[in-house]
Order: C-alpha cells, then sequence, then structure tokens
C-alpha cells in the first residue's frame, strides 16, 4: 500500500488530463500536427515547464497516442515531461548557474527529440500501423480480468487517498489541541 500511497495522487492526476483531452479531442484530431520536428518542439515545450511524474505523463501520452500523435512525438513528451520542471530549473539556475541550466535543458531536448526521431523512423521504416496495433490492444486480455483489475486498481486509489486523509486530518486534530 505503501505505492499506491505515494502513486494515487498521481496516477489520479494523469487519468484526468487523458480523460479531459480523449474528451476534449476526437480521435485522430492531432494527427494532422502530431508528427514531425515541429511536434516534438511542441512537445518539448509543453513538457518541460510541466511538473507531471511518469505515472501521471504514461495515461496523457495513451491518450495522445490514441489522438492521433505519434509515437515518437509521445515518447518527446514521456522523456521531456518526467525529466525536468519548473523548479528542477530554478533550482539548477540558482545552485550550478545558467550555463549549467542551459546544457541541461539542451540535453534533455535534443536527445528527447533525437529518440522521438529514431522512434518514428523504426516505426516508418517497419512498415508498422500503431493505430492498428492499438485497435487490436483490447485482444490479448480478457475483458473479466480488465475490468477486475481495473476495479482492485480503483479501490487501492481510493482507500489510498482516504487513508491520506484521515491522516492528515488527525495531524490537524493533534496540532490545534
Amino acid at each position: 500500500m505503501e505505492m499506491v500511497d505515494d502513486l494515487a495522487l498521481w496516477l489520479l492526476l494523469g487519468l484526468g488530463l487523458a480523460a479531459l483531452i480523449m474528451t476534449l479531442l476526437p480521435p485522430m484530431a492531432m494527427a494532422a500536427w502530431g508528427s514531425g520536428l515541429l511536434a516534438m518542439l511542441m512537445m518539448v515545450l509543453i513538457g518541460i515547464p510541466m511538473y507531471i511524474c511518469a505515472t501521471a505523463s504514461t495515461p496523457v501520452a495513451a491518450a495522445l497516442l490514441f489522438a492521433g500523435v505519434s509515437p515518437g512525438t509521445v515518447l518527446v513528451f514521456l522523456l521531456a515531461g518526467p525529466a525536468t520542471n519548473i523548479a528542477t530549473i530554478g533550482v539548477l539556475h540558482k545552485e550550478m548557474g545558467r550555463a549549467v541550466m542551459l546544457s541541461y535543458l539542451f540535453g534533455i531536448s535534443a536527445s528527447s527529440i533525437a529518440l522521438g526521431l529514431l522512434t518514428d523512423w523504426l516505426i516508418s521504416s517497419q512498415g508498422w500501423d500503431i493505430q492498428a496495433q492499438m485497435g487490436n490492444a483490447s485482444e490479448w486480455m480478457p475483458e473479466w480480468l480488465a475490468i477486475g483489475s481495473g476495479v482492485i486498481l480503483l479501490l487501492a486509489l481510493v482507500n489510498s487517498l482516504f487513508g491520506q486523509l484521515r491522516r492528515r486530518f488527525a495531524q490537524l486534530a493533534v496540532s490545534t489541541s
């Protein structure tokens, strides 16, 4: 339960963002601009300042894939987002100076984009159809197992969040008395 306690809030945040993306963007809406260098640069600009952990970014990445963004562009978001945020940038700038901070940002950006371009190239050179693969993803797991796993995860998350709230209220009660 300790791991669930650590991940619960971030996982719910990521699922909420993914649901928002899936609701607001029709399937394949982002396919027109969802690949290539420009799209990857946009993902770097979105991902770097965002405070999102790997757990929360995974459902968002899945929603981007379903919306038609290329796997390489999604990889850029998955690498750049959790690797840094505004707080990290501020600490680097304050403690190590502007040059180190800019080198860090350049390294994260350049390596993310290079790996994104490589991913898209590999997928296109092999002739893989990612959208078709995602359409068949539900066929490898029985529906009862998928639903059961989802229910167990939901119960664990709710239990974790209520436990955290109970502990916070207990701490408040002790500190005010």
